[in-house]
Order: structure tokens, then sequence, then C-alpha cells
């Protein structure tokens, strides 16, 4: 090994003797030098001691400070006071059970939301409080490609809109307005107290005016024993042989015939027919006293005593539950001395 005239050696030189007595060669091999001309060749036990001013990796394989921790995941920036992160974010669930991502430490009157794409559009969670989602255009629920239900459109439109049927599992559907319109859904109310039209007339044949049916005939005046009143109701017998009801003037032109119902009942049709004479103005109407009367009816239309068909005429107006019906005819042509009369008159009820 060379020596200068000072006693110093090759710097370079591999057997260079240093302090404690080994060589240069043996150092290397042994520790890691501050000029980082050597590399590790075993992990380093740092013995619960930091690593102090590192700096921010650059590489994938370089240690990762904390300040780079703290403002990066992966390649989404986000900081741990709050940013704005771009890029998807996946979250592996790897070999644990079950992967959370939320808030856990709400307290008292603090919310935790999930902001979906501005401030109104969120699913928010507070102590002691439901679940609420919020959006400004509904929610939509799809399975696939296909829409399943959503509810609400928009700000001013919140119906809810169904795509597909609606399985029970036997539960019942309950407090549920009776319908309106010929679609909606029926309630068993409306079921059981639906009014449905029968088309048989109500009033059985009379074998007299106080019939043991329970029904009352009775009328402003009757020509003869062979014209009562209750023969209008009864299309057994022939005319003149109480097969129909007939004043007792040849000249009178107005009159009246009333029958009297068992209970009261709601009508929702109207029949008459007239005999001999035409009756151009009547008046039907309802009572449960049989001296207040509401109308029901009226008709200017000629009922011509040749028509051999009854006439029908529908109630407009709501139904209501009447124990007295009277026909009251306010006019009637005569072109001879023929007597005003009503060969039949029939109700038709609402059947509940």
């Amino acid at each position: 090994m060379p020596v200068d005239k000072f006693g110093h050696t090759d710097v370079g030189y591999s057997e260079r003797i240093i302090a404690g007595g080994i060589t240069l060669s043996q150092a290397n091999a042994l520790f890691l030098r501050a000029d980082g001309t050597n590399a590790a060749t075993e992990n380093i036990n740092l013995d619960s001691h930091k690593l102090v001013n590192v700096l921010d990796p650059t590489g994938p394989q370089d240690g990762a400070t904390k300040n780079y921790v703290d403002t990066n995941s992966g390649v989404n920036k986000v900081s741990k006071t709050g940013d704005v992160m771009t890029g998807n974010l996946f979250l592996s669930i790897g070999s644990d059970r079950q992967r959370n991502m939320g808030c856990k430490d709400s307290r008292g009157n603090r919310p935790f939301a999930l902001i979906l794409g501005n401030l109104p559009n969120k699913i928010e969670g507070q102590l002691n409080q439901p679940i609420t989602l919020q959006s400004i255009e509904g929610f939509l629920c799809k399975v696939g490609t296909e829409n399943i239900i959503r509810f609400g459109k928009s700000s001013s439109d919140h119906k809810i809109d169904v795509y597909q049927d609606f399985v029970m599992n036997q539960k019942s559907i309950t407090d549920l307005k009776d319908p309106a319109n010929a679609q909606d859904a029926s309630t068993r109310n409306y079921v059981d107290s639906a009014l449905k039209k029968c088309y048989v007339g109500y009033i059985p044949n009379l074998e007299t005016n106080e019939s043991v049916t329970g029904f009352v005939a009775s009328a402003s005046s009757v020509f003869n024993d062979n014209y009562q009143a209750y023969g209008a109701f009864n299309s057994l017998n022939a005319d003149g042989s109480n097969g129909s009801w007939m004043v007792n003037n040849s000249v009178s032109t107005t009159g009246w015939l009333q029958i009297k119902c068992p209970e009261p009942v709601k009508i929702w049709r109207f029949a008459l027919k007239a005999l001999r004479s035409t009756i151009d103005s009547w008046i039907l109407s309802g009572s449960n006293d049989g001296s207040t009367f509401t109308q029901l009816l009226s008709s200017t239309e000629a009922l011509l005593s040749s028509r051999p068909a009854l006439s029908f005429f529908n109630l407009t107006t709501p139904p209501t539950s009447y124990q007295f019906y009277k026909l009251t005819v306010e006019s009637s042509i005569q072109d001879r001395p023929i007597y005003l009369g009503v060969q039949v008159m029939q109700l038709y009820l609402y059947d509940t």
C-alpha cells in the first residue's frame, strides 16, 4: 500500500485501515454510507424512532411521508380537512367480512349528509330521526335497465309512478281513498255502498190501493171504481178493469197520482205511459212525510196515448231516498172530451 511522506494512504484503496481497525470494504459491507453510494441488504429496524426531514415520494416504491398520505389517496387527491376529489373511488372489501363507509360519530343535532350532485340532492341521517332522501326531480328505482317505481317527478309533481305489478304477500292496502275515476282502485266501503242500477220495475202489480205488499196508491180523483189509482200499477188488468187510472172530470187537464213505498228508496229512472189523452207537461217529486215534496224530474215532452211503449226518464241529480213519489200532470191535450189518465207508472231503483 503506497504511503506519502506525511503518512497518508490511498483513500480509494480497499485495504485502507480506518478507526477501530477495520478496512473500508468491511465498513461498506456493514454500514449505510451518508453519500448513498451503497444500499441496505436487509430490513432496517428503527426501534420506535422516526425518519425525519424526508422528501415526499416521486416514484411508486419511494417511502411515503405523512404529508403525502394526508393529501393523497392513490391518484385521487383529497385533503384531511375537506377538498374536491377527481376520478373514481372504489373500496375493496379484501379479506374483511364487511367494508363500511360513512359517519359513525353523529351526536345530537348534527346530521351527516351524502351529497349527490348538489345540495338539494342528498341522503341525510341524524340521530333519532328517519333517514331522509331528498331530491329535486324525485327518485327512480330500476333493476338493470327496467324501471320499477318512481317517487315524485319534479318539485311541483309529487305523484308516484309504478311500472310493475305490486305483490302484496297476503298484506292489505289500508286507509285508501274512495275512488273517483273509472280506473281508480276501489275500497271495500265503495263496493259495499255502491249504487247499482236495477232495470226491473220496483212496484209490483197492486191488487188494491192499499196493497198487502206495503204499497199505497192515491190520486187527486178517480173516474169510477174501474179506474182506481192502483190501476196505474197493475199491468195484469185491462183498461177499464183497474188496469189504469183516470180522473173523474172529462174536461180536466190536470191531476196527480201518488205511490207510497213500504220504505224510503232511491230511484234512478222513472217510466210513464199516458192513457187516452196526451200529457204534455208533468213533474215527478219525492217526499218523506207526504206533504213537503222535492222536484226530481219535469218534462214538457208530449206523451202520446197512442204510443204503445213506455217512456223512460233518468234522474240526473244525486239520489236521495224518498218514501212518497208523486206525478203531477200540469197540462194535457184533449181534442175532444177524453179523460186524463195514466196507464202505467213505474219506478226503477238503485240496488245496494
